[in-house]
């Protein structure tokens, strides 16, 4: 450290509380640091004649004026630490520990989850629920920010979480002082230092002697490393996973390169910004310079103008990022060594910040009052974390995607967790930005869907029905040994469409248990093989063949119908029958042909027990090589009033005119008596006694008549 000496106190410690009795605190020592985007700590040693208070101090406001000549630099926050120490002089010594206000939130841990909001709403969320007011920071940011679907804080300290947020945003913090308060202040621009309280311009003397009391750089040495001076990164939005998402910056022929896929790298827009925050963050490393001095004002966040420096190069605005105090009021007086950066470089911290090792979490399913599924159309749905305290509004919830055992085009495997479902969520990368649900557990209200342990040889698939929950289906394995069982339930419908073939095999039995009615329609042929008997009973029964039909029995068949049967043919019918036919009518039979009618047989038979009727309304021809009539006790033959009559012993002729006609011989014969006619003319009467009787004349006539 360069050694020199301030002419007059170099700095003085004051508290707000009332806790000295009188007399002044002195300062004997200040040692401590501040830097951009840190939380200051300075410790400073103070005596005092009295003691101070018995109550702690700790909490309680104070203040440090750094003196530097002519300049004065408060220092206010809060007492972090108090020290009492050894006895000096008869006075007693302290040291004490300030720290800004902003130091609670290194205190306060917290898991929550940050939603669709911008980074700076974040960060006025965090500010706000540790109770800072608008006068404790101010936002002085330029750059605008997209909402970011999740942003998880898990189990560490609120300023440990907003310093890693800003580092992936390219936002930094430093302090201001207002009034009797340091405010914290959010940069992402060098005009957000302009305002800022420090010095404008600060000589370079290199001999710390003869100094005086001005504020002067007493060492500047800037050292420049190589970095990298391309940018080449890669995107991935899933929503459009097509979209070619790659962006490059700095200089193209440069070799170091830096690639990456940040997973902020969602839209085009994102990869722009994001590859000019990588370039300044390498940027703001490649020169640092490092000084020394004894000006007091000096502070991260503040712009000085350097000169009289003997490289001119040097000579120009400077943006401080570090400082380290000390100060030994009897000896040394104040000195300070600092960083700097080119105050014209967009300054950005690196992301240094780890984010949390989270591991696996279990979440709920959440949704909109009614619902019971509530998806998107990627099937991701809204969850909150069981130790999250203060949860999201269901419609504000940002949705997280859902793992599938298969998720391909149009194709896998689709199960969406259900509102209320405990589910396991990880993180893709490792990172907690990124949630991924990878499963679901059961708990004590989502309980499973067997008897366990008793049915522990089952599994299962079930979905209840919803809305409601009255039924489900399920698809379930049944492993228990001898007792294996596989079932396949709908609560309502079921389909099975099967593009090309479709084949069962049964070793044993299959029954089929209808309750309604049952349809099938095939396009092509059926053919059913039944080797054993075949029994179909039903309540009515109806078949449509649109084509040919055709059944083959190999062995006998037998159909009984109760009741009446009808069949229609719509064209023509033709039976065949191998061997005998036999039909036995109960009741009546009636056959109606409306065209020509054929019966040929080798032998035909008609057997009629009782009477037998044939009404022909057109002619009625019968052609056989012998024909018999054969009556017990009567025939008749009737035409309008002739009748031939026959009887056991009788035959009769009965008409007006009755004439019997033969082409050669006709031949009327009783017993031993007959007529003949023959076709000359001829008529013979042959009898054992022939009578000619006549009530009138009795003529016989001929060219010859003899009388034997």
């Amino acid at each position: 450290m360069d050694s020199f000496a301030l002419r007059r106190a170099s700095a003085s410690f004051s508290l707000d509380a009332d806790v000295v009795p009188g007399g002044a605190l002195e300062v004997l020592e200040v040692t401590g640091h501040e830097g951009i985007s840190t939380l200051f700590e300075i410790v400073v040693t103070i005596v005092t004649d009295e003691p101070l208070g018995s109550h702690s101090l700790l909490g309680e406001r104070a203040a440090l004026v750094l003196r530097s000549g002519e300049n004065e630099r408060p220092l206010r926050g809060i007492i972090r630490a108090f020290e009492q120490g050894d006895a000096r002089d008869a006075r007693l010594t302290y040291r004490v520990t300030l720290a800004p206000s902003a130091y609670v939130l290194a205190l306060r841990e917290d898991c929550r989850v940050f939603q669709g909001r911008r980074a700076p709403e974040i960060i006025e969320s965090v500010l706000t629920a540790a109770g800072f007011t608008s006068k404790d920071y101010r936002i002085a940011l330029r750059e605008s920010y997209r909402p970011r679907d999740y942003r998880m804080q898990y189990r560490e300290s609120d300023w440990t979480f907003l310093r890693r947020l800003m580092e992936v945003e390219g936002i930094y913090t430093f302090f201001d002082q207002d009034g009797d308060r340091e405010v914290l202040v959010f940069a992402d621009a060098p005009s957000a230092h302009a305002t800022s309280d420090g010095p404008e311009e600060l000589f370079f003397h290199g001999d710390d002697r003869a100094i005086g009391d001005r504020e002067v750089v007493t060492r500047f040495r800037h050292v420049e490393e190589i970095q990298p001076g391309r940018v080449a990164l890669r995107g991935y939005d899933f929503r459009n996973p097509k979209a070619a998402l790659e962006r490059q910056d700095g200089f193209k022929e440069s070799s170091l390169a830096i690639h990456d896929a940040p997973p902020e790298y969602e839209t085009p827009e994102d990869g722009e910004r994001l590859a000019r925050l990588r370039l300044d963050q390498e940027a703001s490393a490649r020169g640092v310079a490092n000084g020394a001095s004894n000006a007091a004002s000096l502070r991260p966040g503040a712009v000085f103008e350097l000169s009289r420096h003997a490289s001119d190069a040097l000579n120009r605005g400077w943006l401080v990022t570090t400082i380290e105090h000390h100060l030994v009021e009897e000896t040394e007086g104040y000195q300070n060594r600092f960083t700097a950066v080119a105050a014209d470089v967009a300054f950005r911290t690196r992301p240094i910040t780890p984010k949390p090792a989270v591991g696996i979490q279990t979440a709920t399913v959440v949704g909109p009052v009614g619902q019971e599924v509530h998806c998107d159309e990627l099937g991701r749905v809204k969850i909150r974390f069981n130790w999250d305290r203060e949860g999201q509004e269901e419609e504000r919830s940002s949705w997280v995607r859902a793992s599938q055992p298969w998720a391909g085009p149009g194709t896998g495997v689709t199960f969406i967790p259900r509102i209320g479902d405990q589910v396991l969520v990880d993180f893709a990368g490792g990172d907690c930005d990124r949630p991924i649900i990878v499963g679901s557990v059961h708990d004590g209200v989502n309980k499973p869907p067997l008897s366990l342990p008793f049915e522990r040889t089952a599994a299962v698939i079930r979905a209840t029905s919803s809305p409601g929950g009255d039924g489900y289906s399920e698809l379930r394995f049944d492993a228990d040994a001898g007792r294996e069982h596989v079932l396949l339930r709908s609560s309502r419908d079921l389909s099975l469409e099967v593009m090309q073939d479709k084949t069962e095999h049964v070793v044993r039995d299959e029954t089929l248990d209808v309750g309604g009615g049952s349809k099938r329609s095939i396009a092509g042929d059926e053919t059913i093989s039944i080797r054993g008997a075949r029994r179909v009973g039903s309540a009515s029964h109806e078949q449509k063949v649109g084509g040919d039909a055709s059944t083959a029995i190999g062995g006998a068949e037998k159909r009984e119908v109760r009741g009446q049967k009808t069949e229609i043919v719509g064209e023509s019918l033709r039976v065949h029958i191998g061997s005998d036919e036999t039909r036995d009518v109960a009741g009546a039979s009636q056959v109606t042909v409306k065209g020509p009618m054929t019966v040929q047989a080798e032998h035909y038979g008609l057997d009629v027990r009782e009477d037998f009727l044939t009404v022909v309304e057109a002619d009625h021809i019968e052609r056989a090589e012998r024909r018999r009539i054969r009556a017990g006790e009567l025939v008749e033959l009737v035409c309008g009033d002739a009748m031939i009559t026959a009887k056991a012993d009788d035959l009769e002729f009965d008409g007006e005119r009755v004439t019997v006609e033969a082409t050669r011989e006709l031949v009327l014969r009783c017993g031993k008596a007959s007529i003949t006619l023959t076709r000359s003319g001829k008529i013979i009467l042959r009898g054992t006694h022939v009578v000619s009787r006549s009530t009138g004349t009795n003529k016989v006539l001929g060219t010859t008549v003899r009388i034997n």
